[in-house]
């Protein structure tokens, strides 16, 4: 068990955190097609078919990864009253393009790690965070070096750990490693990967003998609310499929809901990157991939992946038109209950800015704020 900081929180009862991932360092420029038709074709081939087709929205995709990271950075370090500020924020993985790329995590340190206060976010490793390409030095060194306070000890020797948990009083935080892609293959080996567990540490199956103990534990010492953080989603209707069900921690985690009904039980995932909702077995599942990566979004009028048995339906965009969407979240917790606030970017007056949005409940409700996250250019 990792331990957690006692002086961050000083009510247990009292908790507000925020929830991000799919930032990844941009890597390539847009440029409007009418003039610079090659430039335009390589970006849309890096971003996704759904590249933006004008120069202000180029300019926001551009943006858009240090926008969000600079908000939470912000939040977490604010002087504002102690009521108001996160204690903390969680991280659903790939804050880089590639893990072995020094460039990629020296903009990560600019735009985010040095203006955070330390022992304030604690991530999981994203498939692109652990992306090694030959001869650079080692990708999930460098991971680990970006947050020193990941540190274990076991028979009096230092560990790092891929996967880890912490408790504050009665609320439970269970990060897992869920692995990334092989070296190299074809687009059929990456999206077969993309159902698979392939943590370079633990397999799925010591990881979830792991998490049932935690739980376990949890529970017998009155734990009322569970977050489990995953890079690979266990549902989607977007670019990537979801885990299979044999590679799937919400089995468990369904399983666990059952027993303890009263718990409120959040997965939190990423890689997708877009923003997603689902409820499966009283679970409250959400994929917060809006953190500034090119946005999944075309995808949305295909079916949900359909290889996944009893997939619920996605609750937050419910099938219809997606729209670019950054965003991070925040989680309140208070006693029993608990809520969630979605804070987008969006154009307020010509100006880039951050306002609260959706807010999302335990049991899954969704109130979304008409006229909000709006980022097309003034007329």
């Amino acid at each position: 068990m990792l331990s957690f900081p006692a002086r961050l929180v000083k009510d247990s009862e009292k908790i507000r955190f925020l929830v991000l991932g799919d930032t990844r360092a941009p890597h390539c420029r847009c440029s409007p097609p009418s003039k610079h038709k090659k430039s335009r074709k390589h970006c849309r081939v890096l971003y996704t078919p759904d590249a933006p087709s004008t120069t202000e929205d180029c300019a926001i995709v551009e943006q858009a990864p240090a926008l969000v990271l600079g908000a939470v950075a912000d939040r977490l370090r604010a002087t504002g009253t102690a009521a108001n500020r996160p204690h903390f924020g969680l991280f659903t993985g790939d804050l880089v393009y590639r893990g072995s790329c020094t460039k990629d995590w020296d903009w990560a340190r600019r735009v985010f790690l040095s203006k955070v206060p330390p022992n304030r976010v604690f991530p999981i490793i994203g498939n692109h965070d652990s992306w090694q390409k030959r001869g650079e030095p080692p990708a999930l060194a460098q991971f680990f070096r970006a947050f020193p306070h990941l540190k274990l000890i076991e028979n009096g020797r230092t560990v790092l750990p891929h996967y880890y948990a912490f408790r504050i009083g009665r609320s439970l935080f269970v990060n897992l490693c869920a692995g990334g892609y092989p070296a190299a293959g074809t687009h059929a080996d990456f999206a077969q990967a993309d159902r698979e567990w392939l943590c370079e540490r633990a397999s799925f199956k010591t990881q979830i003998r792991w998490m049932d103990r935690v739980l376990d534990q949890g529970a017998a010492k009155g734990v009322r609310h569970v977050f489990v953080q995953y890079h690979k989603p266990s549902f989607s209707c977007s670019r990537h499929p979801p885990l299979s069900t044999k590679h799937d921690p919400l089995t468990k985690l369904r399983a666990f809901k059952k027993r303890h009904s009263s718990v409120n039980v959040v997965a939190l995932s990423g890689h997708n990157h877009t923003t997603a909702v689902y409820l499966s077995g009283g679970v409250l599942v959400l994929v917060a991939g809006g953190g500034g990566a090119p946005q999944h979004f075309r995808h949305s009028t295909r079916a949900c992946h359909k290889d996944k048995p009893n997939q619920p339906p996605e609750r937050f965009w419910k099938g219809g038109k997606r729209s670019l969407r950054y965003n991070y979240f925040q989680i309140d917790i208070t006693g029993e209950n608990l809520s969630i606030q979605e804070h987008c970017l969006a154009r307020v007056k010509g100006r880039l800015t951050f306002q609260k949005a959706s807010r999302i409940t335990s049991t899954g409700q969704i109130t979304h704020t008409p006229g909000t996250c709006n980022l097309t250019p003034a007329p």
